[in-house]
């Protein structure tokens, strides 16, 4: 063997590939094989692929493939069954996507702070602008947003500090409601008034949202 399967260390779901190269014979065949309690050879499946190749596929591992090792027997029209040197798989869990609350504020402009839950021991948040790809906007127990005039959807994640796994990640709506001030309309009457008088003011105001609150109104002027 000129080259010899490496270890390979990655996060459940994620390809991979173990490669040979081999050389000093005609009609190189491969195997591919498996330490269960003793190699065994491998077959062509969803998870394996290429068994009798130089390169071995393994497509969405998940943890149960974790410390497994492998190596490749190579024969030759003049040469017998020649194993190589064996390549250990490490699959590391991935975290659980967070949860968070739903995030309704009131008037634009307005910002608010994230606070996602979720991450245990050895774990973070990340936060983005978009499901999948995107840009990565911050990370942290919490985030903070910029001061918003529209409602805006952020994806938050947990990330392994030290695996460096990362789950799925969790859409955070922020609705930002758009406000109307109450409209009074100006109008001029005259009346000679004695003792206490009640004026109804109420159809002179139109409250685009209908949350008025009464009590807040003033008289501006005498």
């Amino acid at each position: 063997f000129t080259t010899q399967p490496e270890d390979r260390e990655l996060c459940a779901g994620t390809n991979t590939t173990l490669s040979v190269v081999a050389s000093g014979d005609t009609n190189l065949q491969y195997e591919w094989q498996i330490d269960d309690t003793g190699f065994v050879d491998l077959a062509n499946s969803s998870i394996y692929s290429g068994v009798n190749t130089a390169t071995l596929t393994i497509t969405n591992p998940t943890t149960t493939l974790n410390g497994k090792a492998y190596r490749c027997v190579v024969r030759g029209d003049n040469s017998t069954d020649t194993p190589s040197g064996s390549a250990v798989l490490t699959v590391h869990g991935v975290p659980n996507a967070p949860a968070i609350g739903e995030q309704g504020l009131g008037c634009a402009p307005i910002s608010t702070t994230l606070v996602p839950t979720g991450a245990v021991a050895g774990e973070s948040y990340r936060y983005y602008d978009a499901a999948t790809a995107g840009n990565l906007l911050g990370s942290g127990t919490s985030f903070p947003t910029p001061s918003l005039s529209v409602s805006t959807t952020y994806y938050i994640s947990v990330f392994h500090t030290t695996t460096l796994c990362e789950s799925t990640r969790t859409p955070a709506l922020v609705t930002i409601q758009t406000c109307h001030a109450p409209v009074v309309v100006a109008t001029t009457s005259a009346a000679y008034l004695e003792g206490i008088v009640t004026v109804d003011l109420s159809s002179l105001i139109s409250d685009p949202d209908d949350n008025l609150d009464i009590g807040t109104l003033r008289i501006a002027s005498q």
